[in-house]
């Protein structure tokens, strides 16, 4: 049965609780800003202590409902990590500021032209960072874990089986009933890729690339391949890069593959939608079109482009997934587009927690999220593309299982006017299974369009 109070010994003006301190630990009390918290069970033996404080208060005070204690205390844990990790934050917010500095990370730190007492102070306070909120992390899990008393009467006799699942042991039939509810994993639609990943479900799958060579291109032609694929599924698409007009008008492009040999293939096709010419040469745009409209009216393909903060968006594919129920892939394009709500001291810190929220968000729904993200340049690496290139943040590699890098020669070599060079896809970490090299696709540039090269 859970006790729906607890004791409050409340502190007095003028009389430390220090020299009793020892004693009220050993009681599993804690300290909060009123006073000493304490379990009801151990009443009688808090009584027989503060005999030695005359004017000592205790008062009961109600739990939520279904509250533990210990779910009470780790609460009150977690609250007191979160200040201090502020008040570290702020203080690295304020040498930022203060030191003009652009980015604050060890790396960056350890390269920079700071004195050596500058440089150990940073780098003592990200530690701090970091610390904080693995405890933070911990504390969490601690209190979802106790916020509901499940123990079992005393009474209660368990069979073997029962007392190692009381332990926490995971057994084979536990394996095998949650491999009953897990998905198969989903191909993309490109066979050359598809031999070497699988997009599971509450994975991370991160396509990544330089500025223009063709990250969100991919995503679009991912995205409509899997839906041709899959037609029992709802897939959806989180547009953070562009408008939602001009996110409309490349999945159009891309379903027509309509070559109109103009120099602004997209500016025609506005043009066209926008004043209907009923020519036979627009064809391939009409059926795109349709097949457009089909895939929203039939909840085949649902888009979005408010730029939700990442808790809203947690919310939003968390109720999508209640809602719609069969979810093939989440689409996120792309990551550092993304705002938070919290205020954090560096860019790397706040690329961390939308990075851990977005992972929690796939593990939580049982959805693989395919994740868009911008890759830094590198100037002794003209033609690849590596995991060290991802901008701000490690972090971003850490969480996903799958992570893509897109590489398009063209836009690197101005000199290249070929409308119909190869784009490669590598596949620069993959925790189930191989890394590559770019695997080469056929890329049209004026349809958009990314192909299997026959």
């Amino acid at each position: 049965m859970i006790n729906s109070e607890y004791l409050l010994l409340l502190s007095q003006k003028g009389k430390s609780f220090k020299p009793l301190k020892k004693r009220f630990l050993e009681l599993g009390g804690f300290y909060n800003d009123l006073g000493y918290a304490f379990s009801s069970n151990v009443e009688k033996q808090l009584q027989e202590i503060i005999k030695e404080l005359p004017k000592a208060q205790v008062i009961k005070l109600p739990l939520r409902e279904g509250q533990t204690f210990e779910a009470f205390q780790q609460v009150n844990n977690e609250s007191f990590n979160r200040d201090k990790l502020y008040k570290v934050e702020t203080s690295l917010l304020k040498l930022k500021n203060d030191l003009s500095i652009e980015e604050i990370s060890e790396e960056t730190i350890a390269m920079s032209s700071l004195s050596n007492h500058q440089k150990k102070e940073i780098l003592s306070l990200l530690q701090k960072c970091d610390k904080l909120k693995e405890k933070i992390k911990w504390t969490e899990g601690m209190r979802k874990t106790l916020s509901k008393d499940t123990r079992r009467p005393k009474s209660a006799v368990l069979s073997p089986k029962e007392q190692r699942k009381e332990l926490g042991e995971y057994l084979l039939q536990d394996f095998l009933d949650d491999l009953k509810k897990t998905k198969m994993g989903l191909q993309t639609g490109f066979k050359a890729l598809d031999k070497h990943i699988t997009l599971e479900a509450g994975e991370v799958i991160l396509v990544a690339g330089r500025p223009a060579n063709g990250k969100t291109t991919t995503i679009l032609n991912m995205l409509l391949n899997q839906i041709k694929l899959y037609p029992d599924y709802t897939f959806v698409l989180f547009a953070y890069e562009g408008t939602i007009e001009s996110i409309v008008l490349k999945l159009i492009q891309i379903l027509s593959e309509y070559d109109s040999k103009f120099k602004q293939p997209l500016v025609q096709l506005k043009g066209y939608l926008k004043i209907k010419n009923n020519s036979k040469v627009f064809d391939k745009i009409e059926k795109a079109k349709e097949t457009y409209k089909d895939y929203i009216n039939n909840n085949r393909l649902r888009v979005f482009a408010t730029p939700f903060k990442i808790q809203d968006l947690a919310v939003k594919i968390e109720e999508i997934t209640k809602k719609e129920g069969k979810i093939g892939c989440v689409y996120i394009d792309y990551i550092q587009k993304i705002k938070n709500k919290e205020r954090f001291g560096t860019r790397q810190l706040e690329l961390q927690n939308t990075s851990g929220i977005i992972l929690e968000t796939a593990i939580k729904t049982h959805l693989p999220i395919i994740l868009g993200a911008q890759l830094g340049r590198d100037k002794d690496s003209k033609n690849k593309v590596k995991l060290e290139n991802l901008r701000e943040s490690g972090d971003l590699e850490q969480d996903s299982s799958i992570v893509l890098g897109i590489y398009n020669p063209v836009i690197e070599n101005a000199a290249n006017s070929d409308p119909n060079a190869d784009i490669t896809i590598a596949v620069l970490k993959n925790r189930d299974g191989e890394i590559t090299d770019g695997i080469p696709f056929e890329f049209n540039r004026p349809l958009l369009k990314i192909k299997d090269r026959k």
